[in-house]
Protein backbone atom coordinates (compact mmCIF):
# COMPACT_ATOMS: atom_id res chain seq x y z
CA UNK A 1 0.00 0.00 0.00
CA UNK A 2 1.07 3.56 -0.59
CA UNK A 3 0.45 6.41 1.78
CA UNK A 4 -1.65 9.39 0.72
CA UNK A 5 0.62 12.19 -0.50
CA UNK A 6 0.68 15.31 1.61
CA UNK A 7 3.38 17.91 1.87
CA UNK A 8 4.79 17.46 5.35
CA UNK A 9 8.01 17.56 7.29
CA UNK A 10 8.95 14.75 9.65
CA UNK A 11 10.43 15.66 13.02
CA UNK A 12 13.21 13.54 14.48
CA UNK A 13 14.17 14.12 18.10
CA UNK A 14 15.47 12.34 21.19
CA UNK A 15 12.51 11.23 23.26
CA UNK A 16 14.06 12.13 26.60
CA UNK A 17 12.59 11.38 30.01
CA UNK A 18 8.91 10.47 29.70
CA UNK A 19 8.49 10.65 33.49
CA UNK A 20 8.58 14.45 33.28
CA UNK A 21 5.99 15.11 30.58
CA UNK A 22 4.91 18.35 28.99
CA UNK A 23 1.47 18.89 27.57
CA UNK A 24 0.10 20.41 24.39
CA UNK A 25 -3.36 20.91 22.97
CA UNK A 26 -3.78 19.25 19.58
CA UNK A 27 -7.15 19.41 17.82
CA UNK A 28 -8.79 20.28 21.13
CA UNK A 29 -7.25 17.36 23.04
CA UNK A 30 -4.61 17.54 25.73
CA UNK A 31 -1.64 15.32 24.83
CA UNK A 32 1.26 14.31 27.01
CA UNK A 33 4.64 14.55 25.24
CA UNK A 34 8.25 14.70 26.36
CA UNK A 35 9.80 18.07 27.14
CA UNK A 36 12.26 17.57 24.30
CA UNK A 37 9.42 16.99 21.84
CA UNK A 38 7.69 20.14 23.08
CA UNK A 39 10.89 22.16 22.63
CA UNK A 40 11.19 20.86 19.06
CA UNK A 41 7.58 21.77 18.31
CA UNK A 42 8.02 25.25 19.74
CA UNK A 43 11.06 25.79 17.54
CA UNK A 44 9.70 24.28 14.34
CA UNK A 45 6.14 25.59 14.61
CA UNK A 46 7.33 29.19 14.44
CA UNK A 47 6.87 28.88 10.66
CA UNK A 48 3.16 29.20 9.89
CA UNK A 49 1.27 26.76 7.66
CA UNK A 50 3.75 23.98 8.30
CA UNK A 51 2.49 20.39 8.51
CA UNK A 52 4.69 18.38 10.87
CA UNK A 53 4.68 14.62 11.42
CA UNK A 54 5.75 13.73 14.96
CA UNK A 55 5.70 10.08 15.98
CA UNK A 56 4.60 10.62 19.58
CA UNK A 57 1.63 12.67 18.37
CA UNK A 58 0.70 10.93 15.12
CA UNK A 59 0.96 7.41 16.53
CA UNK A 60 -1.35 6.41 19.38
CA UNK A 61 1.24 5.48 22.00
CA UNK A 62 -1.39 3.71 24.13
CA UNK A 63 -2.39 1.27 21.37
CA UNK A 64 0.32 -1.40 21.10
CA UNK A 65 -1.02 -2.80 17.83
CA UNK A 66 -1.17 0.61 16.15
CA UNK A 67 2.25 1.53 17.50
CA UNK A 68 3.79 -1.68 16.13
CA UNK A 69 2.14 -1.23 12.73
CA UNK A 70 3.25 2.39 12.46
CA UNK A 71 6.82 1.65 13.55
CA UNK A 72 7.11 -0.70 10.57
CA UNK A 73 6.05 2.21 8.30
CA UNK A 74 8.43 4.81 9.73
CA UNK A 75 11.07 4.39 7.02
CA UNK A 76 8.38 5.14 4.42
CA UNK A 77 7.01 8.03 6.48
CA UNK A 78 10.43 9.67 6.82
CA UNK A 79 11.47 9.05 3.20
CA UNK A 80 8.13 10.41 1.92
CA UNK A 81 8.48 13.65 3.86
CA UNK A 82 9.51 16.80 2.01
CA UNK A 83 12.27 17.08 4.59
CA UNK A 84 13.21 15.74 8.00
CA UNK A 85 13.86 18.24 10.76
CA UNK A 86 16.27 17.04 13.44
CA UNK A 87 16.04 18.44 16.95
CA UNK A 88 19.13 17.76 19.03
CA UNK A 89 17.78 19.52 22.09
Amino acid sequence: DTLPRHNYEAVSYKWGNSELPSHIICEGKKLSITRNCKAALEQFSSVKNRLLWVDSICINQNDVQERNEQVSLMAIIYSSADRTLAWLG
